[in-house]
């Protein structure tokens, strides 16, 4: 196949000036096209927006750009350079014997945009690392350095976090160097009327003044070599509507004043200081609370009772909090006699030791009316009863007294609960049967006694279900049981009452091995040994 010859073209039409100054002004980059003499001969739209001083005729030197100009620029493939605030990227092009041009790329909007983006990593990242910090801990010292230690130096040279404290008095904590530890001290409440904006800020109110304007008693506002600092800001840390202080941010003048652009993260810095400071506040109500709950809940230390001696265990589930279902208590009588009991409320935690603790107020006040076990767990489950709920309790309650002959006589009255365990002076173990109901179900419930002596030495151990339904073993799954707990006592026969029941709690231990285990309550009654003197 052939194809026809192109045609000689006597010449090539030239495309007219006109033509050109249309196809550069479609082209969003400024071109500007000069000679060998650094005049311009043509510039495009963008060109000419971006450079007002330019036009066909003009020299390039009347910019004032040297790069532009300087012949070694010529031969460069990219520079950069500043003109009118603008930052702009240019590459040099030769166009023909005679004619150069320059395209020029204004880059300040994208290099702004980087920028933009990388002041809001920064910002994410502070914010990120302020909540881990301050969710690390529920203390309120550490909260509060922890506040005024990340405000520096990403908000403010110098931060310090005041809160209205007791007495009228206001505490601060103030940091002006990153990583090193706050001062603080307390203001007097005077400082309300005297520190200008401070009291618009404790109401949410958001306030900047100039350090002139700082009253003497307000000096803690800022560090003692406090020159140089020209803007303050009293920031609310406010949460759920209620402002529970005030973060005072102050720069220095190098720094500049805040701007507009930093409000929301200084408001979202505030707000979870404030979440912060609340939650270590609630914390710190929690803990006071338990530690009232614990006060009135923990069993108290076991007394002396002629003619006995006395040993305990408790260990609650849930350890941390210290109190649980499980309570006994020893109560001597002016007769010489005392009465003693140990129970188990349905469940652990801080709902048991409530109605523990209702049990054993009960018992304080009906002991003084009634001393026969049965009939006293007759009157306790009317009580449970009048405060209704589904939880019930189980329980042994008892009444020693002391014989000349060094015996001790028992009476045991039972209440649903596992049969107490005698441990005699030959080693033999015996399960003393206590016959009765669970107290708080039915309320005509029916409770035993059963009557028993102490010989010298002997004991009686009373415990709850968290001994033999401790669980372990080789599956973890395993019950302790009462048959492993009769071994151990045989095994530890003899012994006083205070090492038995350690022993017994070894025992238990090991067979945990670490693992959780419901309340668990032990409590030896043994009749006091011969003394020598007695022997002979």
């Amino acid at each position: 196949m052939s194809y026809p010859e192109r045609p000689p073209t006597a010449h090539v039409p030239s495309v007219e000036t006109g033509m050109w100054q249309a196809l550069l002004d479609g082209v969003e980059d400024a071109v500007l096209v000069h000679d060998e003499h650094n005049v311009i001969h043509l510039l495009n739209q963008a060109a000419a927006t971006l450079f007002p001083k330019l036009h066909p005729g003009a020299a390039l030197a009347e910019l004032d750009i040297r790069v532009l100009t300087a012949g070694q620029a010529r031969d460069t493939e990219l520079v950069e350079f500043q003109h009118d605030g603008r930052r702009l990227k240019a590459r040099h092009r030769r166009l023909g014997e005679t004619r150069y041009a320059w395209y020029i790329h204004n880059v300040t909007d994208e290099i702004d945009h980087v920028a933009e983006l990388l002041v809001q990593r920064s910002q994410v990242g502070f914010l990120a690392e302020a909540s881990r910090q301050l969710g690390s801990s529920l203390q309120r010292g550490r909260t509060l350095r922890s506040i005024a230690q990340l405000a520096v130096p990403t908000l403010a040279d110098c931060a310090t976090v005041l809160l209205p404290a007791r007495r009228g008095l206001f505490e601060w904590w103030r940091c002006s160097a990153a990583a090193s530890p706050p001062d603080r001290g307390r203001a007097g409440r005077r400082v309300l009327r005297t520190m200008p904006g401070l009291a618009e800020a404790l109401t949410g109110t958001a306030t900047e003044l100039d350090p002139a304007q700082l009253p003497p008693d307000a000096a803690w506002a800022l560090p003692e070599a406090a020159e140089g600092f020209g803007q303050i800001l009293l920031a609310p840390m406010t949460h759920d509507s209620r402002t529970v202080g005030v973060l005072v941010l102050s720069r220095r003048k190098a720094r500049g004043g805040f701007q507009p652009d930093e409000q929301a993260l200084i408001e979202d810095f505030t707000t979870r200081a404030a979440l912060a400071l609340s939650q270590a506040a609630s914390y710190a109500e929690q803990v006071n609370t338990s530690a009232t709950l614990q006060a009135e809940l923990i069993p108290p230390p076991l007394p002396s009772v002629p003619g006995a001696v006395l040993a305990a265990c408790y260990r609650p589930a849930r350890e941390p909090l210290r109190v649980g279902g499980d309570f006994y208590e020893v109560h001597p009588r002016p007769d010489g006699s005392a009465m003693f009991l140990l129970g188990d409320v349905c469940g652990n935690g801080v709902e048991a030791a409530a109605l523990a603790g209702r049990v054993r107020h009960s018992l304080h006040a009906l002991r003084l009316v009634e001393s026969a076990p049965a009939r006293l767990l007759h009157l306790v489950n009317q009580a449970v009863l009048s405060h209704g709920g589904n939880r019930f309790t189980t329980m042994l309650v008892g009444s020693m007294t002391p014989e000349p002959s060094g015996e001790l006589e028992l009476t045991l009255g039972g209440g649903g609960h596992p049969n107490p365990m005698v441990v005699r002076t030959n080693g033999a173990v015996e399960e003393i049967d206590v016959p009765g109901a669970l107290v708080g179900i039915l309320p005509d419930a029916r409770f035993g006694e059963t009557t028993l002596t102490l010989a010298p030495s002997e004991v009686c151990v009373l415990y709850s279900d968290g001994v033999t339904e401790a669980r372990g073993g080789a599956t973890g799954r395993e019950l302790f049981g009462s048959e492993r707990l009769k071994t151990a006592l045989r095994e530890f026969a003899g012994l006083p009452a205070s090492t038995l029941i350690h022993r017994v709690e070894q025992r238990i231990d090991a067979w945990l091995d670490g693992r959780d285990h419901d309340d668990i309550a032990l409590l030896a009654v043994q009749a006091a040994p011969m003394t020598t003197a007695e022997l002979s």
